[in-house]
């Protein structure tokens, strides 16, 4: 007996686009990082000396590879991070949602309850008076007749 399983929608390079992102990513990361150690450590070890810092450009470049480097792991890696996150909390889901499901119960039986008798109600007609002249039966809160016009006497 074969289990149906839905494919994933993927396009056609997306294996590659995906395994570039998870090898580039960190990669890209470790540089952007190496760099900005590097422009600390050279800015750092020029104190009290009158040096000027040679590398501490290298905190400029690296600034923004460390960003992209995040980005391009985050693409890589979010499919299996959105998976892992979905299996963690299925379980607490369900269990949520019976524990609700039992403690509630008895509230909306009553609600449901309640719901019925004013549906009940409003199907039931309004009590009706006919008319003295034509025999007309109508509404009690009507002042006149809807079969002759003529005027009901007051309830």
């Amino acid at each position: 007996m074969r289990k149906n399983v839905a494919k994933p929608i993927e396009s056609p390079g997306h294996q590659t686009f995906r395994r570039a992102m998870r090898i580039a990513g960190p990669t890209m990361l470790l540089i952007g990082m190496a760099c900005v150690a590097t422009a600390f450590f050279d800015f750092f070890a020029k104190f009290g000396s009158m040096e000027t810092p040679r590398l501490f450009c290298l905190g400029f470049l690296g600034i923004p590879l460390i960003f992209v480097g995040l980005v391009m792991t985050q693409m890589g890696f979010l499919g299996a991070l959105a998976r892992y996150q979905a299996s963690e909390m299925a379980s607490v889901s369900k269990d949520v949602a019976n524990y609700m499901a039992e403690e509630t119960q008895d509230s909306v039986q009553t609600v449901a309850r309640a719901a019925t008798r004013g549906i009940q109600q409003g199907l039931q007609p309004e009590p009706s008076r006919p008319c003295a002249k034509c025999g007309h039966a109508n509404d009690a809160g009507d002042r006149f007749c809807g079969g002759c016009g003529e005027q009901l006497p007051s309830a």
